[in-house]
């Protein structure tokens, strides 16, 4: 079988291509044997992308915690968080239940991002909504604030399509978050705008255009602006930056980064890619089977992590050094007793 393999990946193509074409602005600027292509790369647009690859470096480039600073009461607390899915039907209740989060725990702090990561399937989505109250709580305790913020928790979703409503240009949709929150409409609001768009890097023009105007990596720009208008305190980042290309991405996580210093945001960023968690996570928790086996400082869990899954996922990162290797995760014995159904 032949196969046409389109991602912004440039890890995975190393993977799994034999051959590489590089397109830019509907041209295929390079086209070329992967070896070639990856280790001599001839166009400028192919060094560009190539350099802005993010390494993962088993925790060398995890982010440097501020010091100096007295510890802080945590903003978001979960404690032994339970969410079941019921299925089918009985007689008087459902037949069964999908555990999809199984006695989860975790804080966070202002200032400081959680990364959840693990394998699709594994509850980091469902927590994260369980959080926002998308998600009823089997069992548990969410407790979300101080007691003196009032600013809300925002989300950036997975989908970018299909969390921003068609009907409503982009002006529209920045607005709505404001004008829900009792703004109004105004030069103030349109500047906030205009700020959030510049930093995501999409032009003014676009505040009159409508989502199925942009690509799929520059509507996930428009959702993470959209998540920033309110200036919240805590934002949770579903696999925020996974539709973006490399160069892009980088830009959006040097955002999210300025953005969290300068107003002390905390971050519940979910993500599958490894080496953008290392760049981003203060802490990581690593779920499998809706459970999290293994929660700690980035650079101790991505350099010496504890649990066998975790070393799993560790060593099934995908890079550019890594050519035409097959990866597989051992899922027999990851977590003792783990069952998704009941």
């Amino acid at each position: 079988m032949a196969m046409i393999f389109i991602t912004h990946d440039i890890g995975l193509v190393a993977g799994i291509a034999d051959r590489i074409m590089v397109m830019q602005n509907g041209v295929a600027v390079e086209q070329d044997v992967a070896d070639r292509v990856l280790d001599h790369p001839q166009h400028d647009y192919t060094k560009h992308l190539l350099r802005a690859v993010p390494h993962f470096t088993a925790g060398q480039s995890v982010r440097a915690a501020e010091e100096g600073k007295p510890a802080r009461d945590p903003i978001v607390t979960v404690d032994d968080l339970v969410v079941r899915f019921p299925v089918g039907k009985g007689w008087l209740k459902p037949k069964g239940a999908i555990h999809a989060v199984d006695g989860v725990s975790f804080d966070l702090v202002p200032g400081e991002t959680l990364a959840i990561v693990g394998e699709s399937g594994c509850g980091k989505s469902t927590t994260a909504r369980a959080l926002l109250g998308l998600n009823s709580v089997t069992r548990g305790r969410i407790v979300a604030g101080t007691g003196h913020s009032k600013r809300p928790v925002q989300m950036v979703f997975q989908d970018p399509f299909a969390s921003l409503n068609p009907r409503l240009n982009v002006e529209a949709l920045l607005a709505e978050p404001a004008i829900a929150n009792g703004q109004r409409l105004d030069d103030a609001l349109r500047k906030r705008m205009a700020f959030l768009l510049d930093r995501v890097g999409l032009p003014q023009d676009a505040l009159t255009r409508y989502p199925h105007q942009f690509s799929g990596g520059q509507r996930q720009r428009l959702c993470i602006a959209r998540a920033l208008m309110l200036n919240p305190d805590v934002v949770v980042l579903d696999e925020a930056v996974s539709a973006l290309d490399v160069s892009v991405q980088a830009r959006v996580l040097d955002l999210l980064i300025d953005l969290q210093k300068e107003f002390g945001l905390a971050y519940l960023f979910i993500s599958h890619d490894m080496a953008v968690v290392e760049r981003i996570a203060h802490r990581i928790a690593v779920m499998f089977a809706g459970q999290v086996v293994e929660i700690g400082d980035a650079r101790l869990v991505l350099s010496e992590p504890q649990h066998s899954y975790t070393k799993r996922l560790i060593a099934a990162v995908p890079a550019v050094e890594r050519r035409r290797q097959h990866f597989t995760v051992d899922m027999t014995g990851a977590v003792a007793g783990a069952a998704p159904w009941l």
